[in-house]
């Protein structure tokens, strides 16, 4: 018990907290450092560069969808992490993962009809 998740279930766990908090993304990505208009991490499946995914559900319409009385804690806690943490998402490794993690939920949620 307690053991980090991981293959297809820590994809899973990290699409799943894209999905929930995606208004966290951006400014998780803008304190590692990830340049947004610059070419994706390499070795990621997805050729999109960051601002193209961020210009995608469910990215790009966030705010629409926030938590009516909770919307501005939850952007201060967004906020708090990627301050706290964003030096754990500059390695590498770590930014392919998530850039993937991103791009394969944005195919899922624009060919879907469940979204």
């Amino acid at each position: 018990e307690g053991a980090a998740p991981s293959g297809s279930a820590a994809h899973a766990q990290l699409m799943r907290a894209l999905f929930v908090f995606p208004l966290a993304l951006r400014p998780l990505l803008e304190e590692a450092g990830v340049s947004l208009h610059g070419s994706p991490p390499a070795g990621s499946p997805s050729r999109e560069p960051w601002v193209n995914l961020l210009a995608q559900p469910p990215f790009s319409d966030a705010a629409n969808f926030r938590h009516v009385r909770h919307g501005n804690a939850h952007g201060r806690l967004c906020a708090a992490y990627a301050k706290r943490c964003g030096s754990l998402w500059r390695p590498d490794m770590v930014q392919r993962w998530l850039h993937t993690c991103a791009a394969r939920l944005v195919s899922m949620h624009t060919t879907s009809s469940v979204f």
